[in-house]
């Protein structure tokens, strides 16, 4: 396996735990309730709407559209990082098996 392959898949392994770490932050709305408390809808991951509906039902949909677009651009980064990490480690996997691990001697 080549040096490129090496660096393809800790690449994808950084894309990878980027775009996790990116779905589980918490989406805020700019808006506030009535206490001044920033509006909270959820990650990517779950929604939790709570605060939403106690603000107002115009929230739940402007709660639903900040993590539609927070999924619509994270799972890409996710499964470009995860399709490069598989791919590296499917090539490992398959050149491995056709090395062998001891080095034929020449003998004369």
């Amino acid at each position: 396996m080549s040096y490129r392959a090496v660096y393809l898949g800790i690449a994808g392994a950084i894309v990878l735990a980027i775009g996790l770490y990116l779905m589980s932050m918490t989406v805020y709305l700019d808006d506030f309730d009535r206490y001044g408390m920033q509006i909270p809808c959820g990650t990517a991951f779950s929604e939790h709407l709570v605060q939403a509906e106690a603000a107002g039902a115009e929230y739940v949909d402007k709660c639903g559209s900040a993590l539609m677009t927070r999924r619509l651009w994270t799972m890409p980064v996710v499964a470009v990082g995860a399709l490069a990490l598989i791919a590296v480690l499917l090539r490992a996997a398959t050149s491995s098996a056709h090395e062998s691990l001891i080095p034929k001697r020449d003998s004369h």
